[in-house]
């Protein structure tokens, strides 16, 4: 009867053990981007709200600031990373987030714009952190950073 009770005791503390490990969890939005693009700052565009689907990043290290996003053949402008929704689509007008980051350094912003060459209504996403688009999203055709 012990060894039963015993056996009984140990299989249910197993359970326990499992059933209350802790689930893996996703990177981080910024990890994610700051592995696209790879860099020690980026801007990243994601597929879906709250930084999630596929993403596409652009390295803003070193970069003039601005893009004008094209979905010509051949054009690196499609969501790359993720096996979620919208990988593989265009960037171009298919954004619904994005994230500007920049660690340790989180001063200035990036605007995306409804249009190409940085017109019409915008977006402002400051360093250090990620927003869903309001005025752009599914609408992006272009981004600025400001520093």
């Amino acid at each position: 009867m012990r060894t039963r009770l015993a056996v009984v005791a140990l299989s249910l503390t197993a359970t326990s053990f499992v059933a209350f490990a802790p689930a893996a969890h996703a990177d981080p939005p910024s990890a994610r981007c700051l592995v696209q693009a790879p860099a020690q700052q980026a801007f990243c565009y994601f597929y879906n709200s709250g930084q999630n689907g596929a993403v596409r990043g652009w390295d803003t290290t070193d970069f003039a600031g601005y893009a004008n996003i094209d979905n010509a053949p051949g054009d690196t402008a499609y969501f790359v990373l993720g096996s979620g929704a919208g990988s593989g689509l265009p960037v171009k007008n298919h954004a619904a987030s994005a994230t500007y980051q920049r660690p340790g350094q989180c001063s200035g912003y990036v605007r995306s714009y409804y249009n190409s060459s940085w017109a019409g209504a915008y977006d402002q996403i400051q360093a250090c952190s990620g927003r869903n688009l309001q005025a752009t999203r599914n609408q992006n055709a272009s981004f600025l950073k400001f520093n």
